[in-house]
């Protein structure tokens, strides 16, 4: 297969095009890059919880309007919470789904919604264009692992 690989995910196999995580740990994996290219090659998660940046993010989509890069990430997740900017998030309830469970973050910038997953006991993937936040995530992560 040209340009794709045989993975597992979950202890399922798939294809999908090569995609390199910035980080990868056995119940934690952060990419360094754009959501619009890392999102499309990656499988369906368990939960996605994100406070989504501002503005709107176009992703390319043929025919009709462009969903934004928002919708392409809750198409990725079983069960998806939207945090607002600057809300009171009680992530306890908010995580209280099966231990194991796969939280995506496509926009995880510090790494919080990350490292109250991670604490709940759930395998977590993160997103993020900015590598200092990405190296910052990770430092938080290991000191939970």
């Amino acid at each position: 297969m040209s340009g794709a690989a045989r993975l597992r995910f979950r202890g399922r196999a798939f294809s999908h095009k090569m995609i390199t995580p910035y980080y990868q740990h056995d119940r934690a994996t952060i990419y360094h890059g754009d959501a619009r290219d890392v999102l499309p090659l990656l499988p369906k998660v368990d939960i996605l919880v994100t406070e989504p940046p501002i503005g709107s993010l176009y992703v390319q989509h043929n025919g009709g309007l462009p969903p934004t890069l928002l919708e392409l990430a809750i198409c990725k997740a079983h069960v998806s919470f939207i945090v607002q900017k600057n809300a009171v998030v009680d992530f306890h309830a908010l995580l209280s789904a099966c231990s194991g469970a796969v939280v995506l973050d496509p926009f995880m910038g510090h790494g919080n919604i990350l490292v109250a997953a991670l604490r709940r006991g759930k395998n977590v993937v993160g997103i993020d264009l900015n590598e200092d936040y990405c190296n910052e995530t990770i430092r938080r992560l290991e000191e939970c692992l």
